[in-house]
């Protein structure tokens, strides 16, 4: 649901003039590492439930803003090329998770959570330094 409601308001705010793609972007992934953190420090099923929302909220908007972001900076012949390679390091960051799974086998579920939102907050470090906004 949060995926859904995200996409609906986020994808318009990403070609506004006054926020932009890159901004969208930052947004976003800092959205879903907080969101992401704090559900590790959840107390009951509502307060989870509520982080799990917000998560996918922030979540609806990065594959988006980071896929135009990436080809409007290279030209016509690789820009198909750079999509895949977008779709390809997102396979490889979901094939990850059950690695990191079987590394937290006997954890609890909450490390799990922090283990996987560490590497997010490290992301929109990296979006806040490196990516260009839309020409």
């Amino acid at each position: 649901m949060g995926c859904l409601v995200g996409g609906l308001f986020l994808s318009t705010l990403a070609d506004s003039s006054s926020l932009g793609r890159k901004n969208m972007l930052l947004f976003s992934t800092l959205l879903m590492a907080l969101s992401s953190f704090l559900t590790t420090f959840s107390p009951n099923i509502w307060i989870y439930s509520s982080l799990k929302f917000i998560t996918g909220f922030g979540r609806a908007t990065i594959g988006t803003s980071s896929l135009v972001l990436a080809s409007e900076l290279v030209g016509k012949r690789w820009r198909g090329k750079i999509g895949v390679i977008g779709f390809f390091c997102f396979t490889i960051g979901f094939l990850s998770l059950p690695a990191i799974a079987y590394g937290n086998k006997d954890s609890s579920w909450r490390n799990l959570y922090l283990w996987t939102s560490i590497p997010t907050i490290f992301y929109c470090i990296l979006v806040k330094c490196f990516v260009q906004e839309s020409p």
